[in-house]
């Protein structure tokens, strides 16, 4: 167990060690791939920039696949949503259809050609194509224009979201689902760059501060 009293005027609490060191995240599917997150919460400055990490195990390409970020505490619960050259979407405009018309030809200079008279060829007039509309999702007000991610990434399975100018709202736990993968969780922490004294970096006072250690408390 490890015992933390009066550190920096915090109240006194007990953690385990498996609360502290836990495991990294990893949520594996089926098929043996998964994402993986952070082993703790990301610490960010209000005004800052941030990148939640999240990574598609064994570096797979997901760049033709939608990628959601969410936080479940807000409606519209969406933070960001890509999706490939603007569709997530299987498209066949036209297909190529076999057509004969009352001969069978296979003739190359003096050969002899095969000609059959009112054959019953297999033609298809009218195609049914199957069409998927890009999938319109709404996006929370309060993050248009400050979320994104790496293109070029994706094809590495680094689906990793950067949020622009981080505002103290943007504190909670996020959603990050790709695929059939498992949904991973990253939980932000945003603080001022004036909270901690001097000397002291401001990440080891979130780190010991009440609002890591609430969520893994016994």
């Amino acid at each position: 167990m490890v015992h933390l009293t009066g550190v920096l005027g915090f109240r006194d609490f007990r953690v385990s060690h498996h609360s502290v060191f836990f495991l990294l995240l990893i949520q594996a599917s089926a098929d043996g791939y998964g994402l993986v997150g952070p082993s703790r919460p990301i610490v960010a400055i209000a005004g800052d920039d941030i990148i939640l990490p999240c990574q598609v195990e064994h570096a797979m390409d997901v760049l033709k696949w939608m990628v959601k970020w969410a936080r479940p505490d807000l409606s519209p619960e969406y933070v960001y949503v890509y999706q490939y050259d603007n569709v997530d979407v299987y498209q066949n405009d036209s297909w190529s259809v076999n057509q004969y018309d009352n001969v069978d030809l296979n003739q190359n200079d003096s050969w002899s050609v095969n000609q059959y008279d009112d054959v019953d060829f297999n033609q298809y007039d009218d195609v049914d194509v199957k069409q998927y509309d890009r999938v319109e999702i709404e996006i929370h007000p309060s993050y248009k224009g400050r979320t994104s991610l790496s293109i070029d990434k994706l094809e590495v399975g680094d689906v990793s979201l950067k949020i622009s100018k981080v505002k103290h709202s943007d504190e909670g736990r996020y959603e990050c689902f790709t695929g059939r993968m498992p949904i991973t969780y990253i939980d932000l922490v945003v603080a001022d760059v004036n909270m901690a004294p001097a000397g002291l970096p401001l990440q080891w006072i979130i780190v010991l501060g009440v609002s890591f250690v609430n969520s893994f408390i016994l």
